[in-house]
């Protein structure tokens, strides 16, 4: 299962490096086995408002991330998710967000991630 970063789905909209952007498209075309992380699904809303400049509205962005669901399932953190990311990033100090994405990409049925 691949979860993709935010910032791949930031570079397929983003027309200000051509080759980037292809490069963004060719990985998301490539991830047959994909999933859109809650999270990122989010992120890349607020996130895409620094693509405004290029004329990308907020209704674009909405639009978009509806193509993205229509090609990977949205993963949703759940309570066990949580607990299991506090365990992980109190004993080895690693990123909240790292060890959540970690979880629910890396482990499909593991507690947490159905």
């Amino acid at each position: 299962m691949t979860a993709l970063d935010t910032n791949v789905f930031i570079y397929s909209c983003d027309k200000a490096d051509p080759r980037r952007q292809q490069l963004a498209l060719d990985l998301i075309e490539a991830s047959s086995d994909g999933v859109l992380l809650w999270q990122v699904a989010c992120e890349f809303v607020a996130a895409s408002r620094k693509l405004s400049r290029q004329g990308f509205t907020l209704q674009d962005a909405w639009y978009r991330l509806d193509d993205f669901l229509d090609l990977f399932p949205l993963v949703m953190p759940s309570h066990d998710t949580l607990q299991n990311a506090r365990a992980l990033t109190m004993g080895a100090h690693s990123s909240f967000w790292d060890v959540v994405s970690f979880i629910a990409s890396c482990f499909p049925g593991y507690p947490g991630t159905d």
